[in-house]
């Protein structure tokens, strides 16, 4: 879950814990490998003052400083997580991206399924 080691950050144990935003955090074991290059998409799911909440595909949210966000990122965003390590596991690169595209087509499918349940008759 390396998402989770960006959101996150590791404690002293080695486990994945809270991230010094005061929100509270799932325990993660670390994966065995914490180097090489690593692209994700994630949903932002809401945006609060410096915090945002993100989704990743298999629905788990995370907690993520503001600051880490491109400066265009709002709700509903897809951004694309681009995160590279050394093998001595420093984090060499942390970018996230808005996917323009995979946005506007999460929009089209959102809004045909809306039409979809409106069309419904009782």
């Amino acid at each position: 879950m390396l998402l989770a080691e960006v959101a996150i950050g590791y404690g002293e144990t080695g486990r994945l814990g809270a991230g010094g935003d005061g929100a509270e955090h799932p325990e993660v074991d670390a994966p065995e490998q914490r180097y090489g290059v690593m692209e994700t998409r994630v949903v932002i799911d809401s945006i609060q003052s410096q915090i945002v909440r993100v989704e990743s595909a298999d629905g788990s949210l995370y907690t993520i400083p503001r600051s880490w966000m491109p400066a265009n990122a709002k709700e509903g965003d897809v951004l694309t997580l681009k995160l590279a390590c050394s093998e001595d596991g420093e984090t060499t690169e942390l970018r996230f991206t808005v996917d323009s595209g995979a946005t506007e087509e999460r929009r089209r499918t959102v809004r045909a399924k809306l039409n979809q349940l409106r069309e419904r008759k009782p």
